[in-house]
């Protein structure tokens, strides 16, 4: 069993809807597509080249600076699925399939740091 374990340091960020001009067009706005590459830079540092084939259980903690709340749950925007959807979706160029997350735990606390935590653990 394989499992990887990445910490992305900064503010938490969650993943934005896209945004529709007046005239149609969609796009992503910046600072989710900047919090995606960041992520997505991290990544890399940890899995490399690797493509993931097999069911993975992904554990994400994001961590809002806090030193006079420390342990504390984080109650206030963002929302915890918005931010799960961001590390899904920057986690795409390594797994073969999104579909093979099979389980997520998540959650979102006020500790001394800022951070994004990422465990994947791949199942047989």
């Amino acid at each position: 069993m394989s499992s990887w374990q990445i910490t992305i340091p900064g503010r938490p960020v969650p993943k934005a809807r896209p945004r529709v001009c007046k005239n149609g067009h969609t796009y992503t706005p910046e600072r989710t597509k900047n919090a995606e590459e960041t992520m997505q830079w991290h990544i890399k540092q940890v899995l490399k080249d690797i493509v993931i084939t097999k069911p993975v259980i992904l554990r994400a903690y994001f961590n809002f600076r806090s030193a006079k709340n420390a342990g504390d749950p984080h109650t206030i925007r963002p929302d915890l699925d918005n931010l799960v959807k961001l590390v899904c979706d920057a986690l795409l160029p390594w797994l073969s399939d999104d579909a093979i997350i099979t389980e997520i735990h998540a959650r979102k606390i006020y500790t001394i740091d800022d951070s994004t935590y990422i465990e994947m653990r791949v199942l047989k």
